[in-house]
């Protein structure tokens, strides 16, 4: 019995080091460290949230508060492909429909006259026209 327990635990320790060498390899590809807390983190919810664009992290707690079920992107973040992708991806179930009334813009583009401004965070504001 005493030798079978060495085993199993023989065995165990053999994964344990073999996880931690896959994982040294990886970071050694990709150039970058991974930290025991990252690797934690990965099974939080939303935990994927902090690699997107903040344009798109503000576009969602704006989306949030306002309790909005679509939106639409001005010209200048709508012909961005990463921003309007990650949009489409993260906003869901609100939709990206180029005929809402209220419209996403960043600092960059210009405001409609007709248009007010109903929200803001960072530098992304929600406008209804």
């Amino acid at each position: 019995m005493l030798l079978k327990n060495k085993n199993v635990i023989a065995k165990l320790i053999l994964y344990f080091i073999l996880v931690f060498l896959l994982l040294a390899t990886l970071s050694k590809i990709h150039r970058q460290e991974i930290i025991l807390t990252d690797i934690l983190i990965s099974f939080k919810k939303e935990s994927g949230s902090r690699t997107l664009p903040i344009q798109i992290q503000a576009m969602k707690k704006i989306v949030l508060r306002q309790s909005l079920s679509e939106v639409r992107l001005d010209s200048h973040l709508y012909e961005n492909t990463l921003v309007h992708q990650r949009a489409v991806e993260y906003l869901y179930p609100i939709r990206i429909n180029q005929k809402s009334s209220y419209v996403f813009k960043d600092q960059t583009s210009l405001v409609d006259q007709r248009c007010k401004l109903v929200d803001k965070e960072d530098d992304i504001e929600l406008l209804q026209c």
